[in-house]
């Protein structure tokens, strides 16, 4: 179970320590780059703990990733410094917190490899598109990290 902290307060003193980031409310958490934009969805039950995690891409510098397993170890990295954040902060951020949000990416990354054909592992080749070594079908993938996921097959 995650302790609620309240947002204004840690949001009040990131926007001082932080000046060169945007902190703004929305409807999800997450980090643009393109603007130094930090998004947080003020009424999650573990707002400061995704804000710190958010805080940490912008602090690592994280951009547009390439392959499924570079963006689960980029999260993995974001809530490594999320962590030391919350040290530094005087918040608590459980493990589980960390681990919870990472398992989505997981289940995503596991799904998106899934062969439609023979249901073995694939193999990713570029961004959006894999192949498996079991039966040699091919198939693009969409982005399904908010949608379902939709595989199609490649010539």
């Amino acid at each position: 179970m995650t302790v609620a902290v309240s947002l204004h307060p840690l949001l009040d003193v990131l926007r001082v320590d932080f000046p060169y980031y945007t902190f703004t409310a929305g409807n999800e958490f997450a980090w643009r780059p393109d603007d130094q934009t930090i998004i947080y969805a003020p009424h999650e039950p573990s707002a400061a703990q995704q804000l710190l995690h958010e805080l940490a891409h912008a602090e690592l510098l994280h951009t547009v990733y390439e392959l499924d397993v570079e963006l689960l170890e980029r999260e993995a990295w974001a809530w490594q410094y999320a962590e030391r954040l919350a040290k530094q902060y005087h918040l608590t951020l459980p493990r589980s917190v960390a681990e919870d949000h990472l398992d989505t990416y997981r289940l995503w990354l596991w799904k998106r490899s899934q062969c439609p054909e023979c249901h073995q592992t694939g193999i990713q080749t570029t961004k959006n598109t894999y192949s498996c070594i079991n039966c040699r079908y091919s198939w693009r993938v969409n982005e399904a990290r908010k949608c379902n996921l939709k595989r199609y097959r490649l010539d």
